[in-house]
């Protein structure tokens, strides 16, 4: 049995194809190509032995048909000059399960390719829990991730980790500051950590005090504050850690992660401050690059990477990150919400007046909205993916039970939760990435 069945069926058509003009007497071999649709799976023309067998095509091909095959093949038709080579389909199916036992995990893999890939996906703030508007890039992510593996090439999964800004921030701030809401003792912590974030944010609203403290500990974060750089990594360590367990739900994992505060404390953000300033101009005491070279306008062609109070923004990060990732592979490939189509724009146009003739490829994904509008974490207005896993694996339960009297009460669950699982990340990727989907 060969690895690849379709070559297999292939090989033994190519067989047949001997027996026919052995049968024929004919000295010119024949060409065998893949039938039209509805036609079986190749096709033989008998047009180049008209000559040599001095008879029209539509005879030698009926003379042809009955040359005697073997399974998985049925008998040979006649089809006008053609002679169609179709198979049994319960013996075709039977050939490519046999076909896939064998190579058992290696099964339709592709040689292995030189070309490194570094596929970014997730990267969701850890600030909450993980919810469904944002469950599309997980799925479609690791998805890539398997399909790229089999097809060959060496990929490398990658979360970076958003913990610099002003929301790692104010998470921080409410973390240490706002008294925690003791009614649930059990309640895990990143949903009681995902509240005091939310009552900070509205709290922030009208609190100028608050916005100056925010403020204030932004500037010694970004200037490498090295405490407080680690109390407020370990709060979002705290937080990336239920995310994580949560993906590992639904069997999506990752190969390494990069934390933005490294970029701040290894000088990798400060070096491209330090490049991109001959480069700039002064608004307001802020640093920004023109791009409108690159065909963008207005507000869309500052690049603003420098604050007036000295500190950086995702942007200025964000270059530092790919720059590192330029050094780490031969492909980078960002899976990122379509709210980003202008920063990729201007990170790409950034990179050329760098001088730096590399760029990611990017591809942009729709959110999972509900009927009220987009899912916000800050504002608290979502549906937490932990709590969509739960109903389906319950409702797949609920089937199982009614259905398989006879399992155990372990079995039900198992297969409930691989069909629950499956059907929450089916349902997801099905739908092309570009394309919204309501949640309802």
């Amino acid at each position: 049995m060969g690895h690849d069945p379709w070559a297999d069926l292939r090989e033994q058509a190519e067989r047949i194809r001997h027996s026919i003009e052995s049968s024929l007497g004919v000295s010119r071999p024949g060409i065998l190509q893949e039938a039209p649709e509805d036609r079986g799976l190749f096709a033989l023309a008998a047009h180049g032995w008209a000559a040599e067998l001095k008879a029209s095509p539509a005879s030698i091909a009926t003379r042809a048909a009955r040359v005697p095959v073997v399974p998985p093949y049925r008998a040979l038709k006649a089809d006008g000059p053609y002679v169609n080579f179709s198979v049994e389909p319960g013996a075709f199916a039977e050939h490519v399960l046999a076909s896939a036992r064998s190579a058992s995990e290696s099964y339709g893999t592709s040689p292995p390719r030189k070309e490194r890939v570094l596929l970014e996906h997730t990267s969701a703030n850890p600030t909450g829990p993980l919810n469904v508007g944002r469950a599309r890039n997980p799925f479609v992510g690791d998805a890539l991730v398997r399909l790229m593996r089999i097809a060959g090439y060496p990929v490398t999964s990658e979360y970076l980790v958003n913990d610099i800004g002003r929301q790692m921030v104010l998470l921080y701030w409410a973390v240490t500051h706002l008294p925690a809401d003791s009614s649930d003792p059990n309640e895990p912590v990143e949903y009681r950590y995902v509240k005091l974030y939310q009552k900070a944010s509205a709290q922030l609203e009208a609190d100028e005090a608050l916005k100056q403290e925010v403020e204030r500990l932004t500037q010694r974060f970004e200037r490498g504050d090295v405490q407080l750089t680690k109390d407020i990594r370990k709060v979002g360590e705290t937080v990336l850690a239920s995310v994580l367990e949560t993906l590992r739900r639904v069997n999506v994992g990752f190969d390494s992660f990069f934390w933005e505060s490294d970029a701040i404390l290894d000088g990798s953000v400060q070096r491209v401050i330090e490049r991109l300033m001959p480069l700039s101009k002064e608004e307001d005491g802020a640093r920004y690059i023109d791009l409108s070279e690159f065909g963008l306008e207005g507000d869309a062609a500052k690049y603003l990477f420098v604050r007036r109070d000295g500190t950086s923004l995702y942007t200025t990060r964000d270059i530092a990150y790919h720059l590192n990732k330029m050094g780490r592979c031969d492909i980078a490939i960002d899976l990122i919400g379509e709210d980003h189509k202008l920063s990729f724009l201007r990170l790409k146009a950034a990179l050329k007046l760098m001088g730096v003739e590399w760029e990611p490829e990017t591809i942009f994904y729709a959110f999972v909205n509900l009927p009220e509008g987009r899912m916000s974490t800050r504002k608290g207005r979502g549906v937490y993916l932990d709590d969509l896993i739960d109903e389906a694996i319950e409702r797949a339960y609920a089937e199982v039970a009614k259905r398989r009297e006879d399992l155990s009460e372990a079995k039900k669950r198992e297969i409930a939760e691989t069909i629950g699982i499956g059907a929450v990340r089916y349902n997801i990727v099905r739908v092309q990435a570009e394309k919204s989907i309501m949640f309802r």
